[in-house]
């Protein structure tokens, strides 16, 4: 009801979007992106609460559904990537291993009900099971900047694959 494709908005209109908590592992992935030419917007709430980012543009806070929709659907590229931090402990930080986790999360589910083209880390089995190869991944930060690249310049490819995904997030 709250995700599906919207109009037009040059507002939201950017190249690559990702919108969620910037945990560490997150920050640095996306630096890879820094230097990329194209609009790049992070943006989400950052735990350390740093002022210094290193990511392109990052927006700050926390974004309503109904506008969330509208960053999605003027997206060319929605970033979805999974965290694996779970905690700190007297020997640092933890982190799940690839395929620890088997769910997506709601990011996947959204993106997919709102028509966008998905990028999202390859650790989650869940992912493959309900949307099939509807929705690139990437393993690294190489592989996602590769990916980016790559899907920019291939909008046909990008806009099937979307279409694609909605219509299997459709039964979820």
């Amino acid at each position: 009801e709250r995700h599906h494709p919207t109009g037009q908005s040059a507002m939201h209109k950017t190249n690559v979007f990702f919108q969620g908590t910037l945990w560490p592992e997150r920050k640095s992935l996306f630096s890879a992106l820094d230097d990329l030419d194209c609009d790049v917007r992070i943006g989400g709430i950052d735990p350390s609460d740093a002022q210094d980012q290193s990511v392109t543009q990052v927006m700050r806070g926390t974004i309503d559904n109904a506008e969330m929709a509208m960053w999605y659907s003027n997206t060319s590229i929605a970033l979805n990537h999974h965290r694996r931090f779970c905690s700190v402990d007297d020997s640092g930080e933890v982190y799940l291993d690839n395929g620890e986790a088997e769910s997506i999360g709601p990011r996947a589910y959204e993106i997919a009900a709102c028509g966008a083209f998905q990028l999202c880390d390859d650790t989650r089995p869940e992912l493959v099971e309900l949307f099939g190869d509807s929705v690139a991944t990437y393993s690294d930060a190489d592989s996602l900047r590769e990916g980016v690249v790559h899907f920019l310049a291939h909008a046909d490819e990008r806009e099937g694959m979307a279409q694609e995904s909605r219509e299997r997030g459709q039964g979820c």
